[in-house]
């Protein structure tokens, strides 16, 4: 009897145990869905952020204007549309090197095709968000060349 009595008690705490790993499974696998929905949900985002910056970039780029004569403040430089809104060289270089590509002549860009690891890169998000806080601001503070750019 008193074998009897052990053994059930082994046998409990054996199940117990073996209720207590499975609950922490559950919940393992409760939180990598969760956490997968949300880097999924942010994967979304910066996908159509992107969208929008390589389309404002590639609808500016083969635009050129010439400028308009006059004392700072009445003329308008000219040049090209993304020199325009983007004068810093820097921002340049780094939406051509992780946004867009131009063809064998230079005159028409084209997205790059970038993968989802990609987009999570900090540089390329970084780039994507300075693209698109720099063309709200020329809508803000210069909306003359925004409408002349179709921004």
């Amino acid at each position: 009897m008193l074998l009897w009595n052990i053994l059930s008690t082994l046998i409990s705490v054996v199940a117990l145990l073996g209720v207590y790993y499975t609950y922490q499974q559950f919940r393992y696998l409760r939180d990598e869905r969760a956490r997968d929905k949300r880097r999924e949900a942010e994967d979304d985002k910066w996908a159509e952020k992107f969208t929008q910056a390589t389309q404002q970039l590639t609808n500016l780029a083969p635009k050129f204007f010439t400028g308009v004569p006059g004392p700072p403040g009445v003329g308008r430089p000219g040049g090209d549309g993304l020199g325009l809104v983007f004068p810093e060289l820097e921002l340049r270089q780094r939406f051509q090197q992780h946004l867009i590509q131009f063809n064998g002549q230079g005159t028409r860009p084209q997205a790059r095709s970038l993968n989802p690891e990609q987009l999570r890169l900090t540089p390329v998000r970084e780039t994507i968000q300075k693209v698109l806080d720099r063309i709200e601001e020329v809508k803000r503070t210069d909306p003359a060349l925004a409408d002349r750019l179709g921004l």
